[in-house]
């Protein structure tokens, strides 16, 4: 069982997918350490969603809505399952198809975001890179000011970045990396 370690939801338990690596507590710890201040009131992203904990995290910590983009059915239902348990249900949206399909129609329907969380399976940079490549040179996903996060292996750095993109911060955990990017001005 995961937990959620903050905000309103504080100590719910979160199921999760029993064959993939939920994001820890500790990276969760420190990433909302870092977003503390900047949560209220935003629109959370979180691509390769899992379990939903990192979104549902940001909205027991003050965002004001979440999407969550997992490919997976079984996880699609484990996440819509997990805002039930924290009261987020209205405030959630579970999209159920792969990252690169979903992020082009997100733009159509004119969605923007505050921050983007990317958290793929660590062997897959190839669907990190896509993804980060339709964010960053893409149909604006993003507010003027928004932020990507991803999650990595600390033994991992991704090759593809797209050059519109600059690293203006990155954490090691463990065994995991938090890079921080912004769009280039």
């Amino acid at each position: 069982m995961v937990r959620v370690i903050g905000g309103s939801a504080r100590g719910r338990a979160l199921k999760a997918p029993k064959d993939e690596r939920p994001t820890l507590g500790r990276v969760r710890q420190t990433l909302f350490d870092i977003l503390a201040a900047g949560l209220g009131g935003t629109r959370f992203l979180d691509l390769f969603a899992g379990s939903g904990a990192v979104g549902i995290e940001a909205l027991s910590r003050g965002a004001e809505r979440a999407t969550f983009i997992e490919a997976n059915p079984y996880n699609a239902d484990l996440i819509r399952e997990n805002l039930l348990r924290c009261g987020f249900s209205e405030m959630g949206e579970v999209i159920c198809a792969e990252v690169e399909r979903a992020l082009p129609r997100l733009a159509q329907r004119g969605e923007q975001f505050q921050i983007a969380f990317l958290d793929p399976p660590y062997q897959d940079l190839a669907s990190l890179e896509r993804a980060l490549k339709i964010l960053a040179e893409g149909p604006d996903l993003l507010f003027p000011g928004g932020m990507i996060i991803v999650q990595r292996s600390r033994r991992k750095q991704i090759e593809g970045s797209p050059s519109s993109l600059e690293v203006f911060d990155s954490r090691s955990i463990g065994e995991s990396a938090l890079d921080f990017f912004r769009k280039r001005e």
